[in-house]
């Protein structure tokens, strides 16, 4: 299979595979894609579907790695993106689940909380609560370095960021010497922790001005079964936050995308910099409608157009001997019961409360009640 340039594609979908380039030179700008609960199937799932410039240009002008796995358990966002970043697993990295208990401390634990960092914002004051939690978050909790980590011990003058829809993916992608990563608030605004700066990039908030959710969140999502969802009425309904769960949520990310290279001139010179992007809004429409609904279908088709885009201005911008790109994903995703049942699949749900009850029962037998 031929090597489009520096043009490098990890469509592993499962753990990342480390590949070197043919060529000894050094790229100006590694750009890693992770495709939130995209599933290795997808690619064939979907192929006619997808145009000449997105999925099928990385398949065919860069490297495809069919046989990976999974060699760790549970496949969540937070341990995906830390295994991902860090080439190794949770039992290493530390990064055990999204969420986890504490039996020293006895709290739940989030794979990226950090309640010693305080947000950083461009939000109106006084702060709501849910957005002043939104920005305590660091990689405090991750043991193992980065790609991004490495990169910078090598070259101090390399600059790495990271940028998703959810804060766990962009903080674990970045790692501990990230120079920015950002998210969104409950707001749909940008922010990030003061982990990683005092102040806000003043090109944030012109970003904010000249993007506001509303410009994302209009006119109709048209879907695969010739329906469509109107999107004024989701943001009516909803607030700003639930552009996750459209693909304006992907498209939102695109254009941040763009102008963190900009404006932070990523790639502009020969100390090669990293650029870790996440996109979230899959997950969430995966989530909501399941693996095998139109949505789905909706959002990849959508998707494969913004990594079309995507590939294009890193091309025409940096240019395509200076860029390394590679794509993956996190974790996949099972179809939802009621699809296997209509194919004579024996499936069913987990009744959890009806296990809790059963659970607690039985501690009671043996313990008595504490």
């Amino acid at each position: 299979m031929k090597v489009h340039k520096r043009l490098l594609s990890l469509l592993v979908l499962f753990q990342m595979v480390t590949i070197q380039s043919q060529t000894n030179k050094v790229p100006k700008l590694v750009v890693g894609i992770v495709v939130d609960q995209m599933r290795y199937d997808y690619v064939y799932k979907y192929w006619d579907k997808f145009s000449e410039k997105g999925f099928k240009k990385l398949v065919n002008e860069g490297f495809f790695c069919r046989n990976a796995v999974y060699d760790y358990f549970p496949t969540y966002t937070g341990p995906g993106h830390a295994s991902i970043y860090s080439g190794t697993t949770p039992s290493v990295h530390g990064i055990i689940g999204n969420n986890w208990y504490d039996y020293k401390t006895k709290k739940p634990v989030y794979c990226a909380g950090d309640w010693k960092s305080q947000t950083i914002c461009f939000c109106k004051k006084p702060h709501l609560k849910e957005e002043l939690d939104a920005g305590k978050k660091s990689p405090s909790l991750l043991l193992s370095t980065t790609i991004g980590d490495e990169l910078k011990l090598k070259d101090s003058l390399s600059k790495v960021y990271s940028l998703s829809l959810k804060d766990r993916s962009a903080v674990l992608s970045g790692g501990h010497m990230a120079d920015g990563a950002f998210w969104i608030n409950p707001k749909g605004k940008w922010i990030t922790s003061d982990y990683y700066c005092k102040e806000m990039p003043g090109w944030i908030n012109d970003f904010h001005k000249e993007n506001p959710i509303e410009n994302y969140l209009k006119g109709s999502w048209e879907l695969s079964n010739k329906k469509s969802v109107d999107l004024a009425e989701l943001l009516k309904a909803f607030g700003p936050s639930y552009i996750t769960s459209t693909p304006k949520g992907n498209d939102l990310i695109l254009d941040f995308t763009k102008e963190i290279i900009s404006k932070e001139n990523l790639g502009s010179d020969s100390h090669t910099d990293l650029l870790s992007i996440s996109f979230s809004s899959t997950d969430y429409i995966g989530h909501k409608y399941g693996p095998d609904s139109p949505e789905i279908l909706s959002a990849f088709k959508l998707l494969d157009q913004n990594i079309a885009e995507l590939i294009n201005f890193l091309e025409n911008e940096i240019g395509e001997e200076n860029i390394l790109v590679f794509l993956t994903s996190d974790h996949g995703v099972a179809s939802i019961p009621t699809t296997l049942k209509s194919f004579n699949i024996p499936s069913g749900n987990v009744d959890v409360t009806a296990m809790k009850n059963k659970l607690d029962s039985l501690l009671n037998i043996e313990f008595g009640t504490m």
